[in-house]
């Protein structure tokens, strides 16, 4: 266990290390998320609301940041629905599975239930948001009976990280202000702390903070008083209450380097350019040079359209100043760079519809296949970082309050003993890659070998069907069994034996009646 000096330290370095990320993250919300930017907060606390746009020419990359996040929500965890699916893995014997992946099932159809009652689909949409900077931080934690889930996003700007073994996230410090009277609402092992009226209303500079114990194998939750350097409470848990996920980094780097980190610099020059082509096209309305004159006031001098201003002579009191300006915006290729920058951001894929065209199925086919690709670099991350700990946290919830039974250890979802099948758009677009290289692949045999006997010689054919339709997304309740198809092929076999056994005898029956038939028509030849 930490001591509140070790969590202070730990806290002091790790925010060190921030800062070099701090510029470039700032950045990175200046440009794509500026109603969003922690980072400089406004002095005045009476009106919250400062104007960050005040810079802003063009809005393209907000547009692309929102578009990123509504694909991340599609691809990834859609709103609303089970994405979230166990099943046996393979220590389990094969004749076991299948009672064991109900049970599963059950849980499963558990914890979708209660992770759409809860705020996970708002949380997660502002977790993507700060995801576009390259690193997002999730708290989950137990709400109440009615509500046991509950998912915050974490401002990038509060918390720092430290790597432990293999890269992983080991540390998460969140340094935070609170007023001292909602520190006893916030977690209820401090509901009797005492908390004068005089008091309430002070401030309090807290640290959260989850530490890796790596000998115990679990998760230390402390709550700090910064200023007193005192632990005010102290959990363990198996899972990590904070979920944090980087989108792509660099080796020996804590922090990700997000989407927004590749495009700003497009970002930046085309917000550069529509500014310089604003102020361009100002001056063609060019300022006016007025002499002295005692009988001209430039005060009262009217610069509206059809305004009467008498002059006593307009070839030398008035006269604009020569202002040669020729900017060609299109030379820049904006609609070029707009589309780069919504390319990089996972947004729009294609070049706009024109006014009375129609997408083609293979246009909306290859923007989908752009999209996996672009997603096949990070989906590892994305499930290892982010869906596999997220699960583990959720049931963790859940046991606490007795929903899912106390004997379900969510250490033992690791794959082998029980495996998290990714049911989400981004998964079924990697396995409709999967799945058409096995249907090409049986295509081809089935031209080299018509008949199927030596494919069905050399290939387990019903377990490839199977696989097949497992990976095409067809729910396992609608796939036969092994003994359902047995059973079927049992019968099947009946079928055609009970034909060919009415088929002969049929054929039997015929060859009597032609031997009938003749033996009549000799009979009738030998009468007179």
């Amino acid at each position: 266990m930490l001591t509140a000096k070790d969590i202070i330290d730990k806290e002091s370095k790790a925010s060190g290390i921030k800062k070099s990320w701090d510029s470039k993250y700032r950045e990175i919300f200046d440009y794509i998320m500026p109603d969003r930017n922690g980072f400089d907060k406004p002095g005045n606390t009476a009106n919250p609301y400062s104007d960050t746009r005040s810079q802003s020419f063009d809005s393209t990359g907000e547009v692309a940041g929102d578009e990123f996040v509504a694909t991340m929500q599609e691809v990834l965890c859609p709103p609303y629905a089970g994405w979230i699916e166990l099943e046996a893995g393979n220590s389990f014997p094969e004749n076991e599975r299948d009672d064991i992946n109900r049970e599963l099932d059950r849980l499963s159809g558990l914890a979708n239930e209660y992770k759409n009652l809860s705020n996970f689909d708002v949380a997660f949409s502002e977790f993507c948001y700060d995801l576009i900077a390259g690193t997002a931080c999730m708290l989950v934690h137990a709400g109440s009976l009615t509500s046991p889930l509950v998912f915050r996003a974490i401002p990038l700007n509060e918390y720092c990280l430290e790597e432990g073994r293999d890269g992983e996230v080991r540390g998460v410090f969140r340094t935070f202000s609170m007023r001292k009277e909602l520190v006893r609402h916030q977690w209820r092992e401090l509901k009797d702390m005492a908390v004068s009226e005089a008091e309430g209303k002070d401030k309090m500079e807290i640290i959260e903070c989850v530490y890796k114990d790596y000998d115990e194998d679990i998760y230390y939750y402390y709550v700090v008083d910064k200023k007193k350097a005192g632990v005010l409470l102290t959990r363990k848990s198996k899972t990590n209450p904070f979920v944090v996920l980087r989108w792509n980094k660099a080796a020996g780097e804590p922090y990700g380097r997000g989407v927004g980190m590749k495009a700003l610099n497009d970002i930046k020059s085309l917000n550069k350019i529509m500014e310089y082509s604003l102020r361009a096209f100002a001056f063609n309305c060019p300022p006016l040079l007025v002499q002295e004159d005692a009988m001209l006031d430039p005060d009262d001098f009217e610069l509206t359209p059809f305004a009467l201003n008498p002059v006593p002579d307009t070839q030398t009191s008035i006269q604009p100043l020569n202002i040669q300006t020729n900017h060609n915006v299109e030379s820049y290729k904006i609609d070029q760079m707009r589309l780069g920058i919504k390319q990089s951001m996972m947004g729009n894929t294609l070049p706009p519809d024109s006014q009375y065209s129609a997408r083609t199925a293979y246009e909306v086919s290859e923007r989908m296949n752009m999209l996996r690709r672009n997603l096949s670099s990070v989906f590892g991350r994305l499930i290892g970082e982010f869906v596999l700990p997220l699960v583990r946290r959720l049931f963790e919830v859940l046991i606490d309050f007795r929903f899912v039974e106390k004997e379900f250890n969510v250490s033992q979802i690791d794959g082998v003993i029980f495996k998290i099948k990714v049911n989400t758009q981004l998964s079924k677009q990697l396995k409709a890659s999967e799945a058409q290289s096995i249907i090409n692949s049986l295509m081809m045999l089935t031209q080299l070998d018509p008949s199927l006997q030596i494919v069905n010689q050399v290939l387990k054919y019903d377990e490839v069907m199977a696989y097949l339709m497992d990976i095409m997304g067809i729910p396992g309740v609608f796939i036969r069994t092994p003994d359902e198809i047995k059973q079927i092929r049992e019968q099947q076999v009946e079928a055609q034996q009970q034909q060919m056994a009415q088929a002969i005898e049929a054929d039997v029956q015929a060859d009597n009646a032609k031997a009938m038939g003749k033996a009549i028509a000799r009979r009738a030849e030998k009468q007179p």
